[in-house]
């Protein structure tokens, strides 16, 4: 009986290490901002309320290429930052943008 409860929590504890190593290799060595950026996956970011929003394209499968008209750096923001010094707020009925 001992020795079939030990080959459970064994089969359990190699279960649960298999599991954070996958998701610490999706995530690609962040699980943390991987699982923040997974909760708020729906949540409108700064980029997209932004007036200074060039381009906006899929990069990959986890999020958006934004490139932005106000930086002086080309490359843009691959995952938007929450804080930005040149952000101002977009109204809703701008008919220039089509985000």
């Amino acid at each position: 009986m001992l020795d079939m409860l030990y080959e459970v929590a064994s089969t359990l504890f190699m279960a649960t290490l298999a599991g954070f190593f996958i998701w610490f290799v999706l995530s690609d060595g962040n699980p943390i901002e991987y699982f923040k950026r997974w909760l708020n996956r729906n949540k409108p970011c700064l980029c997209d309320r932004c007036v200074f929003l060039n381009q906006k394209f899929g990069a990959s499968e986890s999020g958006y290429h934004y490139i932005c008209r106000r930086s002086d750096k080309d490359e843009g923001y691959i995952n938007p930052p929450e804080y930005c010094y040149d952000f101002e707020e977009r109204s809703n009925n701008d008919p220039h943008m089509d985000t």
